[in-house]
């Protein structure tokens, strides 16, 4: 519980400079992503850098990545099993925070190092080395050297956490973006076709935005107003989405607003379903 507060109510906008006026204060802040488990540096490449700029473009934006195993994108190559993910995608949601924590740091230094996106230097490599140190550290070294608990437990109560962290983390931001009539912008000659500000509105949705949902997850249920303003601090969201939505159906773009978090959970599930599906267009 600790966990998915942090990453919701305080990394989150800490690493989008939302939480104080002082960039230093929101720096210190954003290091609390480190206790969750995932690099803050990585972390911020791919969702400021590439999901805020990218919503839902294939191959740019990381947070429709499937890697084979969920086809999330009609741009996806389809696989025999993908039929079934609408089944067995909450076992694979599970595994994110526990993903992170363990090999998708490590995958994604590479990458972006080759990408150029980032540069490997001494310093780096160090604070990246000293902060998997300290989070492994008082998962388990000081759990069994100081309170004497035995590893078996400690290894299962990690385990369990992380599935139920991942469920609850990854469940909230997929509501955001991937439910039924999701837009996926096309790119012509190394193009988005539309602007920017008209891209979010297209693929991003709110859900539960009258009830008091966003006081556990920052904010994340009014997405599109996170997505517009990510420097605005999310207990400002409320006050400012009916604007946005306002502006938004008087310049004729659809406004994607979901009543409760249920109805866009079954939603993204549908979505799933039917990306399963050959004839998915």
């Amino acid at each position: 519980f600790t966990h998915v507060m942090i990453a919701f109510n305080m990394m989150h906008d800490a690493n989008h400079d939302a939480i104080f006026k002082s960039k230093k204060a929101n720096l210190y802040f954003s290091y609390l992503i480190e206790l969750v488990g995932c690099n803050r540096t990585l972390w911020t490449i791919s969702h400021n850098l590439e999901h805020h700029t990218f919503i839902n473009v294939y191959q740019q934006d990381s947070n429709i990545e499937g890697y084979k195993i969920l086809r999330l994108t009609p741009e996806e190559k389809l696989l025999k099993y993908h039929k079934y993910q609408w089944l067995y995608a909450t076992f694979i949601y599970a595994l994110v925070t526990l993903n992170y924590a363990t090999i998708k740091d490590i995958k994604m230094l590479f990458r972006y190092v080759k990408e150029s996106k980032i540069t490997l230097t001494p310093g780096f490599l160090i604070e990246f080395i000293f902060y998997k140190i300290i989070y492994y550290t008082y998962v388990f070294l000081i759990p069994i050297f100081v309170f004497n608990v035995s590893l078996k437990l400690i290894f299962l109560y990690w385990l369990i956490g992380h599935f139920i962290n991942g469920i609850f983390l990854a469940l909230i931001f997929v509501t955001g973006h991937l439910t039924e009539n999701v837009s996926y912008p096309k790119v012509i000659d190394d193009f988005v076709e539309t602007n920017w500000a008209v891209n979010v509105v297209n693929t991003t949705g709110d859900y539960s935005s009258s009830s008091k949902l966003e006081w556990l997850v920052g904010g994340i249920n009014i997405h599109v107003a996170h997505h517009l303003f990510p420097k605005i601090c999310h207990v400002h969201y409320k006050k400012i989405f009916p604007i946005i939505k306002s502006s938004a159906i008087k310049y004729g773009l659809t406004y994607r607003e979901i009543p409760s978090f249920w109805a866009a959970l079954r939603s993204h599930f549908i979505l799933l379903k039917a990306l399963g599906r050959s004839d998915y267009k």
